[in-house]
């Protein structure tokens, strides 16, 4: 049994299922059938797999243990992924650090969030650091990566990790996470540890092939838990069907004042014309996005904080997201987002079908379809499959950005800006009662 595919191999599970679009949906979720698609295209998307929904349903039917051969395969899909970005797993010379998200057929409530910058530990960041890393940069991933396992993964209180943060910020005498320094951030990242060995009674996982498989099972039980299965008992949806985990190469939103992350649609969510829509921020991680805890900036402002990006755009394909890594735009994800209709002033990234902006992943993947922070022009539309309607790619996409190096963008997720993050927007920053861990709702 097949368990794990790459995003190149879509080919293979339409083939397996006969062409069916909506059957490999089934498969692969959401997110998982849309970023092989865009990979397909020829959309640059940052390398990456999809561990099945089969799997996560033979993970529960065996009382939570790992089906035989899924971790093996799941093992040669990372190392698929360090041969086509040349970095590895666990190496603290060229570290391959990635993320995971569930994405289910149907977005819905109560999936797993997401986890960033998997792979990092403390070998890792102190030897980068030593040899001359921004320790800003560096303590900033290992300190959302703490974090947002402990709460995800672990079940450790949100609300501690958000403490620690704040205290120290009141002690800088600062307002905002954008003026603490390295200095800061390792010693949040150390206080994130304690609190973790405190709650779990075990020490923060050192070893990556650890962390992204304790991530991988998240993802399964989440499938079964309440807010997920009460979901799906008011809005008819199957028990059996399960949800998938997509693995994904980061691509880094907060490397400096030229790099950046957000979500994006490429429709207007109100009107529905053609026409980019959504919100940004600068040196930051998807969560910045839609936590409160920054004003962000409106898309079209592009134009004039990165304008080597801006103005290509347009160019993007309907259901692509997008990031930007050394001059060159790269799209991260694009989840079937949102094609219900959103009344006035609703915001388009907001709603129990939104994504998390999180960052985009990248590093690699198809890099001869963007060059100079431009992507070459949309593919033509393909033919309708069978099982896929006709509206199916006529609706408003959303997608997940980042922006990483001299102007361009890189994609992610599908993601949901909080109301929090649009009042930041429109009527300053929020304060800290806004501050909330972002919910990735699976599904595409």
């Amino acid at each position: 049994m097949k368990y794990v595919y790459l995003f190149s191999e879509l080919d293979q599970a339409e083939e397996r299922l006969g062409g069916n679009w909506d059957a490999v949906r089934g498969l692969l979720g959401g997110k998982g059938a849309n970023l092989g698609d865009m990979t397909r295209l020829g959309v640059p998307v940052p390398p990456g797999f999809t561990v099945t929904t089969e799997a996560c349903m033979a993970y529960l039917g065996a009382g939570e243990r790992f089906p035989e051969t899924l971790w093996d395969q799941e093992v040669e899909a990372v190392r698929a992924l360090e041969k086509a970005t040349g970095k590895d797993f666990g190496d603290p010379e060229k570290p391959l650090l990635v993320s995971s998200r569930s994405g289910a057929k149907f977005s819905m409530p109560g999936m797993m969030d997401t986890v960033l910058n998997l792979g990092l530990n403390d070998e890792i960041a102190d030897h980068k650091v030593a040899r001359g890393g921004d320790p800003r940069f560096v303590y900033d991933l290992y300190r959302r990566l703490v974090h947002m396992f402990g709460s995800v993964v672990m079940g450790v209180p949100d609300e501690v990790f958000e403490a620690v943060i704040t205290a120290r910020r009141r002690r800088r005498g600062v307002t905002s996470d954008a003026e603490l320094d390295g200095e800061d951030w390792a010693t949040v990242t150390w206080k994130f540890k304690e609190i973790y060995r405190t709650y779990t009674g075990s020490e923060f996982p050192s070893d990556p092939l650890d962390q992204l498989k304790l991530a991988t099972e998240a993802v399964f039980k989440s499938w079964n838990g309440k807010r997920a299965v009460d979901y799906r008992n008011a809005a008819g949806i199957a028990h059996d069907l399960g949800t998938a985990v997509n693995v994904q190469t980061m691509v880094y939103g907060n490397l400096g004042a030229e790099s950046a992350t957000g979500v994006a649609m490429s429709r207007n969510a109100t009107t529905g014309s053609p026409e980019m829509e959504g919100d940004y921020l600068i040196n930051a991680q998807g969560e910045d996005v839609v936590a409160g805890t920054r004003a962000t900036l409106r898309i079209e402002e592009l134009d004039q904080t990165q304008p080597a990006i801006g103005p290509s755009r347009a160019s993007l394909p309907e259901h692509a997201g997008h990031g930007v890594h050394g001059g060159a735009r790269q799209a991260l994800a694009a989840p079937d987002a949102g094609r219900q209709a959103h009344g006035p002033g609703r915001s388009p990234h907001r709603g129990g079908h939104g994504q998390r902006g999180a960052d985009l992943p990248g590093g690699g993947g198809t890099q001869g379809a963007a060059r100079a922070g431009r992507l070459l022009p949309p593919p033509p539309a393909r033919p309708e499959r069978a099982g896929e309607p006709g509206a199916h790619r006529k609706g408003s996409e959303r997608l997940s950005w980042c922006c990483r190096g001299r102007g361009g963008l890189r994609r992610r997720h599908g993601g949901a800006l909080g109301q929090a993050g649009r009042q930041a927007r429109d009527h300053g920053p929020a304060g800290d009662q806004a501050r909330r861990r972002p919910r990735d709702v699976g599904g595409g």
